[in-house]
């Protein structure tokens, strides 16, 4: 996983390259659940006083990365399609600041 700035927003941070598809700009890589849940985790630990939320996208092949990020407590749309490939995309976010309702 990596974490890049959201385009002209100093608030938001996205997660990104999760793996599991051939068609991820970072390339087709096996994922670990625990690892990456870990991972995120740390992630929310250590940005939540920087910035108000996370987001991320996934599409239907990333079954790992779509039942971790829901498992934590990131809120996705319902699955869109996509008009260049037959994958479905969601989108996730995750408020950092303002509700206790993510945390466990």
């Amino acid at each position: 996983m990596r974490t890049e700035e959201f385009p002209n927003c100093c608030t938001a941070l996205v997660l990104t390259d999760f793996g599991q598809t051939e068609l991820s700009g970072y390339g087709n890589h096996p994922v670990n659940a625990v690892s990456l849940e870990k991972e995120i985790r740390e992630t929310i630990d250590n940005t939540e006083e920087i910035y108000a939320v996370l987001v991320a996208t996934t599409n239907s092949q990333q079954k790992v990365a779509n039942k971790v990020l829901k498992k934590i407590g990131f809120k996705g749309t319902e699955q869109m399609s996509k008009g260049q490939h037959k994958t479905k995309l969601t989108l996730w976010w995750y408020p950092l600041r303002g509700t206790n309702e993510n945390r466990d």
